[in-house]
């Protein structure tokens, strides 16, 4: 019983981190494509100091390592002041080393035409860090539930065992006492 109660627990701890990561994706997915909308809102309406904001605001998110605006063909319009080249970030610096970029392209359009693109690259890691800290503080939780009611289940378990012993115990006194007095009749 208690393996199976650990293989559920270890099976509950890895599914929600895997739920995590995928929320994760998802958050990024939804933040980027909001900005298409509103960068393509932007760009019709040539309003560069307003892209740089929106870049900036983009690039202030915590978990949000970089944001990139192309145009139609590929060439660079807008970026956060602290985007790198693909090259320089997973290859070459050591530094990036211990985290787990993860791009999310999404087009700009606008009536049906195609504007350019936008990059999002955010940083996996720090995405899920505050979800799996909680995550992982409910599965202490739900393991030491599961101790306390182990241990409760045994103590009971001894103390009915116990009072079915001494019920069974006086029965047989009770029959041994009837036999006793029916003998001396």
């Amino acid at each position: 019983m208690l393996i199976v109660l650990l293989n559920l627990w270890l099976n509950a701890k890895v599914e929600g981190i895997n739920n995590y990561q995928h929320i994760a994706v998802n958050a990024a997915r939804s933040m980027a494509t909001q900005a298409a909308d509103m960068a393509a809102y932007f760009i019709s309406n040539e309003d560069k100091k307003a892209i740089v904001h929106l870049v900036k605001k983009l690039a202030d998110n915590p978990f949000i390592e970089d944001v990139m605006i192309y145009g139609k063909h590929g060439d660079i319009l807008y970026r956060s002041e602290n985007s790198i080249t693909a090259k320089k970030r997973y290859h070459d610096d050591d530094s990036y080393q211990d985290f787990t970029f993860k791009p999310v392209v999404v087009d700009i359009e606008s009536n049906d035409k195609r504007l350019g693109f936008l990059r999002v690259t955010y940083i996996e890691k720090t995405a899920t860090l505050e979800a799996s800290v909680l995550h992982e503080n409910f599965m202490r939780q739900t393991m030491l539930m599961m101790i306390l009611a182990g241990c409760m289940g045994f103590l009971l378990t001894r103390a009915f065992s116990r009072f079915s012993r001494l019920s069974v115990r006086s029965r047989q006194l009770q029959k041994t006492d009837a036999e006793e007095s029916s003998d001396l009749n």
